[in-house]
């Protein structure tokens, strides 16, 4: 799982942004949608996320994944996508 509020503060601070106003401005985002995308209220796309990780030198697939299990609104589906990470990580490794 990712924390979201942390990967954009992580993004944050490596891009050298004194605020989220600035940040947000940046990704092409209002600075409420901004706040919503880290309190949970709305998603993070697929889009901004692989422009973020690219700076921070993560690997996309492996947070593409960890988004599927954050956002994943079942138990059911929350553990099958657990299932699918640790296998794409085992296969990674090996």
């Amino acid at each position: 799982m990712i924390d979201i509020e942390l990967f954009f503060n992580q993004y944050r601070a490596h891009a050298g942004y004194a605020s989220d106003k600035q940040m947000a401005k940046a990704l092409g985002l209002s600075t409420a949608y901004l706040c919503d995308i880290k309190k949970g209220r709305r998603r993070l796309s697929d889009a901004l996320a692989l422009t973020m990780a690219k700076p921070l030198n993560l690997d996309p697939g492996e947070l593409l994944l960890q988004m599927r299990v954050t956002y994943a609104a079942q138990a059911e589906e929350k553990l099958a996508w657990k299932r699918i990470m640790l296998q794409w990580q085992k296969h990674k490794d090996a």
